[in-house]
């Protein structure tokens, strides 16, 4: 069965502003409620192959929205997590923590005869929903297993919301082993409605500019360490400490106070580190310093590979970060182009990477929205409520600010 296409774009915003609920309205979210609610998952199998899975309309179990950056799927994922019917229990996740927690689940489980089907058992018994945000495979390790996880998940009868920049068809596109992922793929389109949240406007581009987070020029760590010195007056600052990690690992902090913590990009990205190390910082600080972020070339792709991962995840537990750099937002993946885009060019600048040159964007518009007074506001809610009195007399600064040049340019 082909994909199920509904349209592209915001199209549901018009008829969730207002409502204070999505039930009820004609759109593909009202229909995942539906599908929440039907009997089929409500009263459901819940044990693996019980169920024999036509590929009707009917059994869809599952919305898959992509995009590009900025176009508003993680809004509607929360939008959608925040309405849902108070009966049924979601699992909300982003993509990279969800599979880290899975070959975790999969080592503990190592001596049963079956452990990855024990594991999807157990995410089906937990949850109805499965609401995943960024849905983008680059690890061969979760490419082998993402086929039958999904199939069984799906078996159990649970329902998938997730978000992704990429189309079903460009997902591991170019990856190893592709041919075994690729029934993962037919799986998706057949099981989940697919939607083009397709538009020319990155909504996150318009959030209000926040001087102050982001530092360039000859003085920008002078500026970055003064800052540091600002934000945490109060609090002891520590040298080479340490926070524990999965597996008993260990991952060191060259410096911190109390839940600020401060590393060179070296420290964070040039070493072997990765997607658990990133989770651990988030865990135990809500502001991340970095220090002298490159513009990305041919020696430190690998490096710039892990700073996407790094802002991913920053971006999704709202750390507030602060960093020095190279350059200004868009001059760090400048170089970063693509195959097809690489014809016809001289020269030995370029870094020649589909991946990379496929999630600079989302990169970038992270970095731009992490200095917007709306993701501050934000990370204050979540993580430092005392915070919100500053800002809010910001944000009442600007606006007079703002008034004053009006009146200035009227007269």
């Amino acid at each position: 069965m082909p994909a199920q296409d509904v349209g592209s774009g915001l199209t549901v915003l018009e008829n969730v502003r207002g409502s204070g609920s999505i039930q009820g309205k004609s759109t593909w979210f009202s229909g995942i409620v539906k599908m929440m609610n039907s009997d089929k998952h409500l009263n459901g199998s819940r044990s693996r192959g019980r169920r024999s899975r036509a590929h009707q309309e009917s059994d869809i179990q599952g919305l898959y929205m992509y995009g590009g950056v900025g176009v508003g799927k993680t809004m509607l994922m929360d939008m959608f997590v925040e309405s849902k019917p108070s009966a049924i229990k979601v699992t909300r996740a982003h993509f990279h923590d969800f599979m880290l927690n899975i070959h975790k689940k999969l080592r503990e489980q190592s001596q049963r005869q079956d452990p990855l089907g024990f594991v999807a058992d157990s995410i089906s018994a937990d949850a109805r929903v499965l609401a995943l945000d960024e849905l983008f495979v680059t690890d061969v390790a979760d490419a082998m297993i993402i086929n039958r996880l999904f199939k069984t998940l799906w078996d159990n009868g649970m329902v998938l919301v997730a978000t992704s920049n990429r189309k079903p068809d460009d997902l591991y596109k170019g990856g190893l082993q592709r041919d075994l992922f690729l029934p993962f793929i037919e799986n998706l389109k057949s099981t989940c409605i697919v939607h083009d949240m397709e538009s020319e406007i990155d909504y996150r581009k318009l959030a209000r500019y926040n001087k102050g987070t982001y530092f360039i020029g000859e003085t920008r760590n002078r500026c970055l360490n003064q800052a540091f010195d600002q934000k945490t007056v109060g609090h002891t600052k520590v040298r080479n400490s340490h926070i524990n990690l999965q597996m008993g690992r260990r991952m060191h902090i060259p410096l911190s106070a109390g839940r600020h913590c401060y590393f060179t990009f070296e420290e964070l990205c040039g070493k072997p580190v990765g997607s658990a190390d990133y989770l651990g910082i988030c865990r135990n600080f809500h502001t991340v310093f970095i220090q002298d972020i490159p513009c990305v070339n041919a020696a430190n792709k690998s490096a710039a590979y892990r700073l996407v991962t790094l802002i991913d995840i920053l971006y999704d537990n709202r750390v507030r970060v602060l960093c020095s750099a190279e350059g200004d937002v868009h001059e760090l993946f400048k170089d970063v182009i693509s195959h097809a885009d690489s014809v016809g060019k001289d020269g030995q600048q370029w870094v020649v990477d589909d991946n990379l040159s496929f999630a600079k964007d989302r990169t970038v518009s992270r970095l731009i929205e992490m200095e917007s007074m709306e993701y501050l506001v934000d990370h204050a809610n979540r993580h430092a409520p005392e915070l919100l009195l500053a800002l809010a007399e910001i944000e009442e600064k600007a606006k007079d600010e703002n008034n004053n040049n009006l009146q200035a340019m009227a007269i």
